[in-house]
């Protein structure tokens, strides 16, 4: 069958019009191979169209045109659905790691891993459920949602919960959450506003402590590698949990984790600069340049070397939109008349090297 005639069997499965045979060939193309079932169940879940095949049945037949407009505009909605799904494009069934183009946003469930599109420069948030009605309902289990350099993504959970991820950060989340607690994983940077809920606390786990929560704003930096982690706490009241330790927040309050050492340490932060990616800037006060690049570098996808280590200790102030060239940073640094990076033809890693008394 050609794509015309494949849409046409659509459209009349969902509005229950199709014949005997109809059915039998719509049948004949579905087991031809599973992609064209979850192409099929994609456009079948979409809930709008449900919606309307229950108007149906309720309105008399002075309204049926008017019924058949409401229909129309959902299934043309549900085949644009199906349109997103090949536009997102399916890898392969032996995918089970991350495979695909590292500049790309990915969903991983199942085994499978999705290239999600969107502009994800917006301050648009994905529902949860748009997120993955292109996955089969019966293998949506564990998903990992996967930010890469230069980009954010937010998206809202089955819980209300919103979470916005900074670049190269991954999201681990069930389908929906069951028990009594919503547990989610985390490995990068991400800002939650998580839906109150007293009865179910929200868990967040990184890879040196967990954060509990029932209903707040909070940021957490949890990068691979990193010597350290941070919750900071914007509204409501957190508990951190790590080596051992238990540590609770007030609003305004920080708790730096220290791995090398093994210490939780409590501290005031500036919202402004630790919020500062979550409005398109790099903002950093009196920090330590080390720490300074290896944000930076996260964002640019470029590594640094210091040919002096003393130059990491050395305190700077930058304030910066994150669209701007890497090479603005640099003549910023390089104007204090301290540091000079090499760049020759943008090789990485970049060296950065003490500046000379002339």
């Amino acid at each position: 069958m050609n794509q015309i005639e494949i849409d046409r069997l659509i459209q009349k499965s969902l509005t229950e019009e199709l014949t005997k045979e109809e059915k039998i060939e719509l049948l004949v193309w579905l087991d031809e191979n599973d992609d064209h079932k979850r192409m099929y169940a994609a456009v079948r879940d979409v809930q709008a169209l449900t919606v309307a095949l229950n108007a149906k049945k309720a309105v008399s037949r002075a309204r049926h045109r008017e019924w058949w407009r409401i229909a129309a505009a959902c299934i043309g909605f549900s085949l644009a659905i199906w349109g997103l799904y090949t536009l997102i494009g399916r890898e392969n069934d032996r995918v089970s790691t991350v495979a695909t183009a590292e500049d790309e946003i990915r969903l991983i469930s199942a085994g499978l891993t999705y290239t999600i599109t969107a502009d994800s420069a917006t301050e648009k948030v994905v529902e949860q459920q748009q997120l993955l009605q292109i996955v089969p309902s019966d293998h949506q289990q564990f998903n990992r949602l996967i930010v890469p350099r230069g980009k954010v993504f937010s998206v809202r959970l089955c819980d209300g919960t919103v979470v916005r991820l900074n670049s190269m950060s991954e999201l681990r989340f069930p389908s929906e959450f069951v028990g009594d607690k919503r547990s989610v994983e985390l490995t990068g940077e991400a800002f939650f506003d998580v839906a109150r809920d007293t009865a179910c606390p929200f868990v967040v786990t990184t890879e040196n402590s967990t954060v509990c929560v029932v209903g707040t704003q909070f940021n957490v930096a949890a990068y691979a590698g990193d010597e350290q982690e941070t919750v900071s706490l914007l509204e409501g009241c957190v508990e951190t949990i790590a080596m051992g330790q238990q540590m609770e927040l007030m609003p305004g309050e920080q708790v730096t984790v220290i791995t090398g050492i093994q210490e939780m340490k409590k501290s005031v932060f500036n919202p402004e600069e630790v919020m500062a990616w979550m409005d398109g800037f790099f903002f950093f006060e009196d920090q330590p340049l080390d720490v300074v690049l290896k944000t930076v570098g996260r964002w640019y996808q470029v590594e640094f070397k210091f040919a002096e280590e003393e130059l990491k200790e050395m305190k700077v102030y930058v304030r910066m939109r994150r669209e701007k060239p890497i090479e603005d940073l640099f003549r910023a640094l390089e104007a204090t008349g301290k540091i000079s990076f090499d760049n020759a033809e943008g090789a990485s890693p970049v060296i950065i090297k003490k500046e000379r008394m002339k």
